[in-house]
């Protein structure tokens, strides 16, 4: 399997020697700023609320109290919050992908004991789907819009009853509090381009895309399952975004 260099492009030895593509990571890079600020106000609101309404509304403090809070301090705290999560949650990400990848493809569970929880969580989600695994951490690229990436999962499964085929996408964040996770837009328009870029490499037609999003603090599992008419647009989105990136690509 090819693997991105470190500039963000993939090789592509079935296509020449000197050729590279863009990776879908890497294009998305270009919009990726726009959800990292949603993620900061997010999480910043999140913090404001468990430290100055919750304790009043669980009864933790009286109203006296709640007066006395410093509101100013605890905007403050909250303002930057994120940079207490983001480290923790980068450093999860990449150690629960690894963990899935050795489970998918030898089947041995993680001994990391932060991982356990979030594994099992997402294995137990796995087996109710009745998931068959046909293909983990490949590599999908397209020679008509030249961007390449690896996608996490490719599996038959049963939603609706219905025996259906598609790309999984395990996504991990951080927030205490957050039962359903915010969605961005480029996550979906990642799924998207894998799902393209697969279809254009084999000829075979997906039913679906998904996209796995683990909390890494509390280790909930919320998936997000999208059928073709509901990936058509982030697709177009990626294709539109990819081929601005390339073409500024060609006019350095």
């Amino acid at each position: 399997m090819s693997k991105r260099d470190p500039k963000g492009y993939y090789p592509i030895p079935d296509l020449g020697d000197n050729v590279r593509f863009v990776s879908v990571t890497t294009a998305l890079n270009v919009l990726s700023k726009f959800n990292v600020e949603q993620w900061k106000v997010d999480v910043g609101v999140e913090c404001l609320y468990e430290n100055t309404i919750m304790p009043y509304m669980a009864g933790d403090i009286t109203l006296d109290q709640f007066r006395e809070i410093d509101f100013e301090r605890a905007m403050g705290v909250a303002k930057y919050h994120y940079k207490e999560l983001s480290g923790e949650g980068k450093d999860f990400g990449t150690r629960f992908h690894d963990a899935m990848d050795v489970y998918h493809k030898t089947g041995a569970h993680p001994i990391d004991p932060e991982l356990r929880e979030a594994f099992q969580n997402t294995v137990a989600w796995e087996e109710s789907v009745k998931l068959d695994l046909l293909a983990s951490e490949k590599m999908v690229y397209s020679k008509t819009h030249q961007y390449a990436g690896t996608l996490d999962l490719v599996c038959d499964s049963i939603f609706n009853v219905e025996p259906v085929r598609g790309v999984l996408d395990y996504k991990t964040y951080n927030g205490k509090k957050v039962k359903r996770p915010t969605i961005y837009q480029s996550w979906k328009q990642q799924l998207g381009a894998y799902v393209y870029a697969y279809e254009e490499m084999t000829g075979d037609l997906l039913d679906f895309g998904g996209i796995i999003a683990v909390n890494a603090t509390t280790k909930e599992v919320s998936p997000h399952i999208y059928f073709r008419p509901e990936l058509i647009q982030p697709t177009n989105e990626f294709i539109a975004l990819v081929g601005y990136v390339n073409l500024c690509r060609r006019g350095k």
